[in-house]
């Protein structure tokens, strides 16, 4: 019979052999008999070699009873994310399920709940990338976006807790699966990591993702596609070598991993394009994962500054800023992992404290010669503090006066001072960004 998870698999597998968890040697390339795919409950799970190491992976058999999670192939998971563990392997899944087998009641709920915490207390330690090969819905769902990376197929992949159907009969709502949770839903709201076009991509995104997550190091020739979205990342990385994360979702920074002399790094940048690079509740909720996630792994993480804070208004106050913003400075502020911060134009208010801070666990801060290090920005200072004043005067004495104390005011920007101060290590070039990042990343590692 046609096996779909088979074909998965053999599309990231070096070879087209897999270590079943239950003992046996599955050949990925020759369909599964209904009584093996019995006795596996519908889930194909064990060892493969990705890019010559190990790799835990396993897929979802939707052609046996749906892909539905019963208790024999939950405990499969289970005991597969438990050998991961123990063997500091990463954790790739193929999801195509609609959940816990309902047929079989609170037994595989209880189940379905035990490997969801482990793949939770996975994530501390091993990297799990999720790819939504179909629709999945309600404990496979949990499972899913349990990962690091979460991968949706355009036109397939699709994601809910509860199906169209259930929200007929619970609610009324009449709804469509894609209108639901297909990508542009998933991608929307940041659920979805990565958004791909066919299977065949997403396999090939897999295996990128898990050399970088390893650190092995770049293919010989940049990956034609791959640079970054903004030049300081095209600049700084080795070339091809960005996978960027949640491309959609809180535009105003730019997220992903690059290689630095094949070394893995997260990079967190700064776009100036989306709201002058002002941080609003979506970006700092997509900083704050993507950063707990380098923190969990030990990824260090290079961050290219060029922000004049939180977005202000009624709006994101409204939207829960103080605590988006607070947890994205709370991640920044673990000492996981090392990070190294280059301010590369404003740094105002809490871009600077929470992101670019040695107080707040910073190793080292460096900053262009026309970086900008202030509690506000120049226009905001003047409508604060000279307002009143300026209004009080005639026309040329407003200016002259404008003149003066912006020009006063902002002196007190150059990072030089932060230099003398010691809140700033070194004022760089651009040119002599990457040569800094690597000394830096040397030093913290230590000899």
């Amino acid at each position: 019979m046609e096996t779909p998870s088979l074909g998965w698999l053999l599309g990231v597998a070096d070879e087209g052999k897999l270590a079943d968890v239950a003992g046996a040697e599955i050949d990925l390339s020759r369909p599964l008999s209904p009584e093996t795919l019995g006795k596996a409950d519908g889930v194909v799970a064990g060892i493969v070699n990705v890019g010559g190491a190990p790799v835990a992976v396993f897929a979802q058999e939707p052609s046996y009873k749906g892909g539905s999670m019963g208790l024999e192939h939950t405990k499969r998971l289970e005991k597969l994310v438990t050998i991961a563990v123990e063997r500091d392997l990463p954790v790739v899944g193929f999801y195509d399920s609609g959940g816990v087998r309902a047929q079989e009641g609170g037994n595989s709920l209880e189940e379905a709940s035990a490997l969801v915490g482990k793949l939770l207390r996975a994530r501390e330690s091993v990297p799990v990338v999720s790819a939504v090969m179909g629709t999945v819905s309600g404990a496979a769902t949990y499972s899913a976006f349990m990962g690091h990376a979460v991968i949706m197929v355009k036109g397939k992949g699709r994601a809910f807790v509860w199906g169209p159907g259930v929200a007929k009969a619970e609610t009324g709502e009449e709804v469509g699966a894609e209108e639901l949770g297909g990508w542009k839903v998933q991608a929307g709201n940041g659920e979805a990591t990565h958004v791909v076009e066919s299977e065949a991509e997403c396999l090939l995104l897999v295996k990128r993702l898990l050399a970088r997550f390893a650190g092995r190091g770049a293919a010989s020739r940049p990956e034609e596609g791959a640079t970054g979205p903004i030049e300081p990342i095209e600049t700084t990385f080795d070339p091809g070598s960005f996978i960027e994360f949640r491309g959609t979702f809180g535009p105003s920074v730019v997220t992903g991993l690059a290689l630095l002399e094949r070394r893995t790094v997260g990079v967190v940048a700064s776009n100036k394009e989306v709201r002058r690079g002002f941080l609003d509740v979506n970006a700092c909720r997509k900083m704050a994962r993507f950063v707990s996630m380098c923190n969990s792994l030990r990824i260090p993480l290079v961050t290219l500054l060029d922000c004049p804070g939180v977005y202000p208004g009624s709006e994101q106050e409204a939207a829960g800023i103080i605590a988006a913003s607070g947890e994205a400075i709370k991640e920044y502020s673990s000492d996981r992992c090392a990070k190294v911060t280059v301010i590369t134009g404003d740094a105002y208010g809490g871009a600077f404290v929470g992101f670019a801070s040695r107080a707040l666990g910073s190793k080292k801060v460096f900053a262009y010669p026309d970086a900008r290090i202030s509690v506000l920005s120049l226009p905001a200072y003047v409508e604060i503090f000279l307002k009143r004043k300026l209004d009080a005067l005639k026309d040329e004495e407003r200016r002259a006066e404008l003149e003066r104390a912006s020009g006063e005011f902002s002196k007190l920007m150059d990072p030089a001072i932060g230099v003398s101060k010691g809140y700033v290590d070194e004022v760089i070039e651009p040119s002599q960004t990457r040569q800094k990042l690597i000394s830096a990343f040397a030093e913290a590692r230590g000899p």
